[in-house]
């Protein structure tokens, strides 16, 4: 058996001033490399709250999820995790610049959701506990940023300065 090389934890694609049309076409990609592609209308992800009901949603989480971050990053990390053909998680953010906009300390929360999309990656890429099979499986989790307007400044590439960048 070839050893799998580690994928990298969390990837981070923009996607701006592209059609929902074009952006179809990148998905369709993933899911032809065995990606599962989960949409996140981030419209309805204005609150933590939203963006938990939302990913709960989209995701199809159990009925038990808590809608914390705890929860969160426990449910994200199983998605496909027991599915050998499944290369990795694909959460397609359909317009970004309505991401967390009602959380008066929307800089704060942003980077939360990062540091957790991390951890989550990490998890995915380095899986631990009961192996079925020859071994666990690597994963990567990916997150397609997408909004139809054009940035005005994007910084450093975090998630939080792309989401705020579009106006």
């Amino acid at each position: 058996m070839t050893p799998r090389s580690t994928p990298t934890p969390l990837i981070i694609e923009v996607h701006l001033g592209l059609s929902l049309h074009r952006l179809g076409a990148i998905e369709l990609g993933y899911e032809d490399q065995g990606f599962r592609v989960f949409h996140i209308r981030a419209q309805y992800c204005e609150t933590y709250a939203e963006l938990h009901r939302e990913m709960s949603a989209a995701l199809q989480f159990p009925w038990y999820y808590g809608n914390n971050s705890s929860a969160l990053e426990e449910c994200l990390s199983e998605v496909a995790k027991f599915d050998p053909q499944v290369r990795g998680v694909v959460l397609s953010v359909w317009n970004c610049s309505a991401l967390l906009r009602k959380e008066s300390d929307r800089d704060a929360k942003l980077e939360r959701f990062q540091e957790l999309l991390v951890h989550v990656g990490s998890e995915m890429a380095e899986p631990r506990g009961v192996v079925v099979g020859d071994a666990a499986a690597s994963r990567s989790l990916v997150v397609l940023l997408h909004d139809e307007r054009e940035p005005i400044d994007v910084a450093d590439g975090s998630l939080r300065d792309i989401v705020i960048s579009v106006r």
